[in-house]
């Protein structure tokens, strides 16, 4: 019987990479809005070609190879909603942490920024 050659370290590594990638809340974040991203770039890009705006969708279904039409088409939006939806949720992780009373590491500390007067000479206009 042949069995196949393994490593140790390959095998552990795979083992626990996913664990160490479901347990990441930042990898959780955008994994789930980048799901978020692709089911919305999906359906814009079937509403375009069912409703036929601008006679897209009779432009797609009369090449000769419409599936690379809609795999462009889909790659298009699929990069522009999936970017701009795990945007939206990465700036919006100050606010919802202030909204909820948390705060930075300087909040807990009880830190208070102090303005601070900086000494500066004036340049000689030309």
């Amino acid at each position: 019987m042949l069995r196949r050659k393994t490593s140790g370290k390959g095998e552990r590594l795979m083992r626990i990479l996913p664990r160490i990638f479901l347990n990441d809340p930042l990898f959780r974040l955008l994994t789930v809005n980048c799901g978020i991203g692709t089911v919305v770039a999906a359906m814009i890009v079937t509403l375009l070609l069912v409703a036929d705006v601008h006679g897209i969708g009779s432009l797609v279904l009369n090449t000769q190879s419409p599936v690379v039409a809609v795999a462009l088409l889909f790659g298009g939006f699929f990069i522009t909603f999936t970017s701009a939806d795990m945007g939206w949720a990465i700036m919006r992780l100050g606010t919802v942490e202030r909204e909820a009373g948390g705060g930075g590491h300087a909040a807990r500390a009880g830190l208070v920024p102090l303005p601070v007067t900086v000494p500066v000479q004036a340049r000689r206009q030309r």
